[in-house]
């Protein structure tokens, strides 16, 4: 696919550079290697075919920065199974947080023929994962969402009910954590470094795109979506214990039905 069309206003492009000037950054980084790349590091030295090549990787992160996962489908031809993994009702809403708007530079290009080159490029995006541990630790949002899950369970230990509101929870966190993101409240964010490929298609610079930076399709693969929220058993406990003491309280349970429930099952819950 040849990179020729225009979308207007792009995304916030920076100036690479030199990586000990942000020595006092809390960003984490994720990169990708090239271990399939077959070019050397050989810098193109060449301005012109420079900016011709990051113009065309501008037309990509434009299409990136949308958020919008058919039209990254549609412009990288990469099908949905790889872009995302339908985990949450809220994944749309993973996609578009994750990417729109995205700041990246770009760094060297590299070429051992002046036919395919590779455009290193680094973005940073939200860090969904550290903001839901965020809101895992909101002790009034957790009691607010997990209440249907603690009655649930209490009622029948892993019953389909539970499990239900289980699933509800999970979602329920994520969606709190993007609405912390979006409204400005959560800032951190994760730098993402990998490479596009490009062919110089006909020998005047109509550059096809032959590899995808690897970022693009994190959603989909590594166990991204599943790992975004996860609760450990011990806090799965304590959530139990927490609004089960407050159920206790208002008279929708009975103190001893929440005793007997966490000596039978105490055990079960931590080696979950």
């Amino acid at each position: 696919m040849v990179s020729s069309c225009s979308l207007g206003s792009m995304p916030s492009r920076t100036e690479s550079k030199d990586s000990s000037s942000d020595s006092g950054s809390s960003d984490t980084t994720y990169s990708e290697s090239s271990d399939d790349s077959d070019l050397s590091s050989e810098s193109t030295g060449m301005d012109d075919v420079d900016q011709s090549l990051q113009e065309a990787g501008d037309q990509y992160m434009a299409v990136l920065s949308t958020g919008d996962i058919q039209a990254v489908m549609d412009y990288f031809q990469i099908s949905f199974r790889e872009i995302i993994e339908p985990m949450y009702d809220c994944y749309e809403q993973v996609f578009y947080t994750l990417f729109k708007n995205v700041e990246y530079s770009y760094g060297p290009i590299v070429t051992s023929d002046h036919i395919d080159y590779e455009l290193s490029l680094t973005c940073k995006v939200p860090d969904i994962a550290s903001c839901v541990n965020d809101v895992l630790e909101d002790e009034e949002f957790m009691k607010s969402v997990s209440s249907s899950w603690v009655q649930a369970m209490i009622a029948e230990y892993n019953s389909m009910d539970a499990l239900s509101a289980y699933a509800d929870m999970l979602n329920n966190i994520l969606v709190e954590a993007l609405r912390r993101i979006n409204g400005g409240e959560f800032t951190d964010k994760l730098s993402l470094s990998d490479y596009f490929r490009f062919h110089d298609n006909d020998g005047r610079r109509t550059w096809l795109c032959t590899r995808n930076p690897s970022f693009v399709t994190m959603c989909g693969k590594n166990h991204y979506m599943r790992r975004l929220v996860y609760i450990a058993p011990v806090k799965k406990l304590d959530l139990i214990s927490l609004v089960g003491n407050d159920l206790v309280e208002e008279g929708t349970i009975k103190k001893n039905t929440l005793d007997t429930f966490l000596i039978e099952h105490t055990q079960e819950i931590l080696e979950s």
